[in-house]
């Protein structure tokens, strides 16, 4: 695969100069000229005035707005983990094509990206790509559904190894924050014409249930887990104590393991 090396397309920096730099040294000028419409993707003049250009970046938007379409239980930081894990290709997505989609010269450059864009970065391609495409409803997210808060922060208390307990509470406190009806996390360009961060609004359920039930200002939850320590003979209680020594390890572990397939 033949692949010029060169900065980020989805960037501000005018990664044309440096394909033109390449090509000119050689004497077969075909192999770096790449397709008609690639002078578009490198020129950072032309993709300012051009929002329209399909990049790297907005594919990833696109995948999202799919997946939530069809209602998969996958979201955006599910993505982004697979991509960062290498799940699906993204950094180095051209050496995933076939042969016969062999990319050379220009071309090559267009789907050269360094780095996983953000959280933030790919919800916000996905709002404006939402809003240019001019989509219509999509389908209800109703409480069966695994996007709703009410089951995704069940997923992420199981995740998160906590306690099924709970749940009961995050569901009381979605409930005093209007957050239940599921016409608040389906889009819809004339009602919601806001894409709902699914995973951002569960997470932030279990937190705030875990404020209100532990306090969580690093006292608190350390008198709590000193009190259910002294009347814990089977072991039973949950401890706040141990239940951070336990993500923790898990964390410092996964870090490692991380660096050393990075090394």
């Amino acid at each position: 695969m033949s692949v010029i090396s060169a900065s980020e397309t989805d960037g501000d920096t005018n990664a044309s100069s440096t394909a033109g730099s390449i090509a000119g040294s050689s004497s077969d000028w075909s192999q770096y000229s790449g397709s008609l419409d690639a002078a578009s993707y490198l020129s950072a003049r032309l993709r300012r005035c051009r929002h329209g250009l399909m990049t790297m970046k907005k594919t990833l938007a696109l995948l999202h707005l799919a997946l939530v379409w069809i209602r998969e239980p996958l979201t955006l930081s599910d993505l982004l983990r697979l991509v960062n894990e290498g799940h699906v290709p993204y950094v180095n997505a051209y050496e995933a094509l076939p042969d016969e989609m062999k990319l050379e010269g220009k071309d090559a450059l267009i789907f050269r990206v360094e780095s996983v864009p953000s959280h933030r970065a790919v919800h916000k391609e996905a709002q404006t790509l939402i809003l240019f495409l001019q989509l219509p409803a999509f389908p209800p997210i109703s409480q069966q559904s695994l996007l709703h808060p009410a089951l995704l922060s069940l997923r992420y208390l199981m995740d998160a190894n906590l306690p099924d307990d709970l749940h009961p509470w995050v569901c009381r406190l979605m409930e005093r924050a209007g957050m239940a009806d599921g016409a608040l996390h389906t889009f819809n360009r004339l009602s919601l014409p806001v894409l709902p961060l699914y995973d951002v609004q569960a997470a932030a359920l279990v937190i705030v249930t875990m404020k209100l039930v532990f306090g969580l200002d690093d006292h608190t939850e350390w008198d709590l887990s000193n009190d259910a320590a002294d009347q814990d003979d089977t072991g039973n209680l949950f401890s706040v104590r141990r239940w951070f020594r336990l993500v923790q390890t898990a964390l410092i572990s996964a870090q490692r393991r991380r660096e050393q397939h990075v090394a």
